[in-house]
């Protein structure tokens, strides 16, 4: 049981980091990310853009969508197949 008591702690203390982190990221959105949205040039729209792919794939992942979807039916259908 150590063992399970030692991933619950892990997983519980990232789920925490993951919130501060969310938390952060929701600060900084309210104030458009250090950039003041009328002067905003290519540069910063290239960041954004950057940005917003990265959490895309962090919500694909945690939603089983875009290239995450097909993975999680195939595990899915293994797993059934199997039980």
């Amino acid at each position: 049981m150590k063992n399970q008591h030692q991933a619950t702690r892990v997983y519980a203390d990232h789920v925490t980091g993951i919130k501060a982190m969310l938390n952060r990221l929701s600060e900084a959105a309210d104030r458009h990310f250090s950039t003041d949205p009328t002067a905003a040039d290519w540069a910063d729209v290239g960041s954004i853009e950057h940005l917003a792919q990265k959490l895309r794939d962090i919500c694909d992942m945690t939603f089983n969508e875009g290239e995450y979807a097909d993975q999680c039916a195939i595990s899915r259908r293994e797993f059934y197949e199997v039980n």
